[in-house]
């Protein structure tokens, strides 16, 4: 029988580094990758509740992001980086493919 966990392995890998590159778009007046906009998510559950549109200079959270949503009350609110349209990071994909694939080859 062929041994899965090294297939496992390279698709938990690769669906990372698919995840990580979805973050960012390719902006074509620029030339170059960049970032569409922040969003702003609820913690739990996992989804977006705003966005802040991006600046010129980078992928980072603008400068105290997370504390105006403090200030604002807003407590189950966290800004992130570089993200497109979905308020999925590339861990929570990684583990729902690793699930997937525990589900293909039999392992509970």
């Amino acid at each position: 029988m062929i041994k899965l966990w090294p297939i496992l392995i390279v698709l938990i890998v690769a669906a990372s580094v698919i995840n990580i590159q979805g973050l960012k778009c390719y902006d074509t007046e620029k030339g170059e990758t960049t970032c569409a906009f922040y969003e702003i998510c609820y913690k739990i559950p996992y989804v977006k509740f705003w966005f802040i549109p991006a600046d010129k200079k980078g992928c980072s959270v603008p400068t105290g992001c997370d504390l105006a949503l403090k200030q604002l009350g807003y407590e189950n609110l966290e800004c992130h980086y570089c993200y497109t349209n979905l308020c999925n990071s590339a861990v929570p994909k990684s583990i729902l493919t690793a699930i997937f694939a525990f589900y293909l080859i039999g392992y509970p």
